[in-house]
């Protein structure tokens, strides 16, 4: 079964009068990619070059980003 939805304030909302039951398991699938911010234009991310020994050896998990980031606002 297929039900179109919108995303609403963060919520989302079925088109028509499709009832799902309490509990019941989805699939989300986006069918278009989201609008850019007013202005068109989305903004490329730089992100600080990480020295390694063995270069593609670290984890950069979001959290060790965020680190780097700080680390890299603080030095300059």
């Amino acid at each position: 079964m297929v039900i179109r939805g919108r995303v609403h304030n963060g919520t989302i909302l079925l088109e028509g009068e499709h009832g799902l039951p309490e509990g019941a398991v989805v699939s989300v699938v986006c069918l278009r990619e989201p609008e850019t911010p007013e202005g068109g234009e989305r903004k490329r991310v730089e992100l600080p070059l990480v020295h390694s020994e063995r270069p593609g050896s670290l984890r950069l998990t979001a959290e060790h980003v965020a680190d780097l980031l700080e680390e890299a606002d603080v030095s300059s």
